[in-house]
């Protein structure tokens, strides 16, 4: 089934966002704590919403060529 451009752009960002949206939430409740332990894992929730973040919007770019290239 091919989709067209708007259609992989739409579900993209439906992803990004949903993913930076549950990592937002994880972030926001371990910064709550004051330990040394959970504040360890605020840095690791934040790095993750970078790699996340990148890693989508490389897929969205290789479905973007895939579909200029058909």
């Amino acid at each position: 089934m091919f989709y067209n451009s708007y259609v992989i752009d739409l579900h993209m960002d439906r992803l990004l966002t949903t993913a930076l949206t549950q990592i937002k939430k994880q972030v926001l409740e371990c910064a709550h704590s004051l330990t040394q332990f959970k504040s360890e894992q605020c840095i690791v929730y934040i790095e993750g919403i970078e790699v996340i973040h990148l890693f989508l919007v490389h897929v969205k770019t290789i479905f973007s060529r895939l579909y200029n290239y058909e």
